[in-house]
């Protein structure tokens, strides 16, 4: 997102969506390499260009780009309220940006594919990764949590409510991290979830808890109900017939609450 704009990179170009407006159209990007993250704070685009990370900007109509490192493949970029950068890779962990100083943050296992980063307000930082787990960053050191009760190691998204709750979506099913008790809540197919399968979290203005799934559509979680959707079927408005509810991708507009379904590169419909 930049700002209230939703621009989304296809394989048939960049489009800008207006929730508001329900349309669709041709985005004009002004940088050519692929967009990780835009930084509203500093009105800057964080890029790459093969293995190399650069911020890109333009002051006074000019374009500026500035290399931050090189073969290193960021595939995760999240901005913290203390101005600092994280960065998580494909295959060489996470790594804290710091205005020029670039550090790597060690886990105690070998932790090389990050895949979510999430701040809480207690100032811990959630990593999730690809086959080694979900992990909890803080003063006292790292903590390693188990997904769920299955064999699954992969967690797909973080993200932290307004009540400062942690979420976790993962192959494995939907968790609620209890501060109390230092555990988590999983939810999985017998609680109600339409599949196991996690791709992604959104929270929105109502405090609706949204998850996009592997095989089984979406839907949202609040007051302890599952509302589960099928894209293909549901009355949304400008719902594509026929479309494949099997992967399902989302976007949660922070001011109006909307909620827009997509799949591939065809807007599927919004709620």
């Amino acid at each position: 997102n930049k700002g209230k704009d939703i621009v989304v990179k296809t394989d048939q170009g960049v489009f800008q969506l207006d929730i508001q407006q329900r349309t669709f159209g041709q985005y004009n990007l002004p940088v050519e390499n692929h967009v990780l993250a835009y930084d509203e704070r500093e009105h800057s685009y964080w890029t790459r260009h093969e293995d190399d990370l650069l911020v890109e900007r333009f002051e006074n109509n000019v374009h500026q780009i500035d290399t931050v490192s090189h073969e290193i493949p960021i595939t995760q970029i999240f901005f913290d309220s203390e101005g600092n950068t994280w960065n998580g890779t494909s295959d060489k962990g996470l790594y804290k940006f710091i205005i020029q100083d670039y550090d790597r943050w060690l886990l105690p296992k070998r932790v090389e594919s990050v895949t979510a980063i999430q701040k809480d307000k207690r100032g811990n930082f959630w990593v999730g990764t690809m086959n080694r787990g979900l992990w909890r960053v803080s003063e006292d050191g790292a903590k390693e949590y188990k997904v769920n009760a299955s064999n699954e190691y992969n967690v797909n998204a973080i993200k932290v409510d307004e009540g400062d709750r942690v979420w976790i979506g993962a192959y494995g099913g939907l968790a609620r991290y209890d501060q109390n008790t230092d555990e988590f809540k999983w939810f999985s197919r017998p609680e109600g979830l339409p599949s196991s399968y996690i791709n992604q979290l959104e929270v929105d203005n109502q405090q609706r808890v949204w998850y996009a799934t592997q095989g089984g559509g979406a839907g949202y979680y609040k007051g302890g109900v599952f509302h589960n959707f099928d894209v293909a079927t549901a009355p949304y408005a400008n719902v594509t017939a026929g479309t494949s509810a099997a992967t399902v991708r989302m976007s949660v507009d922070g001011v109006t609450g909307k909620v827009t379904f997509t799949n591939d590169v065809t807007i599927n419909g919004s709620l």
